[in-house]
């Protein structure tokens, strides 16, 4: 049980194997030096507050979260790595700030995930975002971050999925469905889905909107092979700053009930 802060420093390497760490209300541990979690348990009332900071190399592997805020703080000059593998994360907050993330097949349930000002290589593989519809807040917000993330093979399900503010993204074989919006674009945000940067082949179905763009450039979809399935008010909607006169769809496949009119509505153009 953790009650009250707890700090764990050193130079050595911290391994936990198994186990279950329970936090109090008033629980907090910082980790001041590298540490490998394997198929522990944690557990917390509420993710009101921050239950674990982290702030050198830390991997969880097979680990269990339940209601768990989570954040891991590098600085400028040393962008220490987050690295998350096979893990349940039920409920909670997890947050990369100045640091590489490195997230591979774990499943959020709940549990809404903030990466800001991280670094390369940083990248999102096989993970599933889980919410209810009517969720407000992003399951995966990635800010401030001007090298390419890489995205493959995740999916998102219910909810705000993924929202991207000053970013830039290479997106491939990624699905979302029955969200609220799926993919959100501002600012100087970029996304490449097509062949050209190893991007594409993403899939969109029965979101409210497909894609939504605040002030932020129109995504690079040609011959990417992406798939814009049905949705319940528009497949873009927004004001883009896209800068040119013509973009370029093709080799995108459109459900058939979009070919007469596959914007539903204009998209606005500063």
């Amino acid at each position: 049980m953790v009650q009250g802060e707890v700090v764990v420093h050193g130079e050595g390497v911290m391994h936990v194997q198994g186990g279950t760490l329970h936090f109090t209300p008033s629980g907090l541990m910082v980790t001041e030096s590298w540490s490998h979690w394997n198929e522990v348990a944690f557990e917390a009332a509420s993710d009101s507050t921050i239950q674990v900071l982290s702030k050198l190399l830390t991997t969880l592997n097979e680990c269990q979260l339940g209601n768990i805020h989570w954040q891991h703080q590098g600085e400028v000059d040393s962008p220490s790595l987050f690295k998350l593998t096979s893990n349940e994360w039920s409920h909670g907050r997890c947050s990369v700030i100045l640091g590489q993330a490195r997230f591979t097949n774990n499943r959020f349930d709940h549990a809404f995930v903030l990466a800001d000002r991280i670094n390369p290589p940083s990248l999102f593989v096989g993970n599933q975002f889980e919410s209810t519809w009517h969720e407000t807040t992003p399951s995966l917000t990635i800010q401030n971050t001007p090298e390419a993330i890489w995205l493959e093979d995740n999916e998102w399900q219910g909810g705000n999925g993924l929202y991207v503010d000053n970013s830039e993204l290479v997106a491939s074989c990624n699905a979302w469905e029955d969200c609220q919006s799926a993919v959100e674009l501002k600012g100087n945000s970029t996304l490449c889905m097509t062949a050209s940067c190893g991007g594409g082949s993403n899939r969109w179905l029965n979101n409210e909107v497909h894609v939504v763009f605040d002030e932020a450039p129109l995504p690079t979809v040609d011959f990417g092979q992406n798939l814009f399935g049905p949705a319940l008010s528009a497949v873009f909607s927004g004001e883009t700053s896209y800068p040119y006169p013509t973009w370029v769809i093709q080799g995108s496949s459109w459900h058939v009930g979009l070919l007469e009119n596959p914007w539903f509505s204009p998209i606005l153009s500063n």
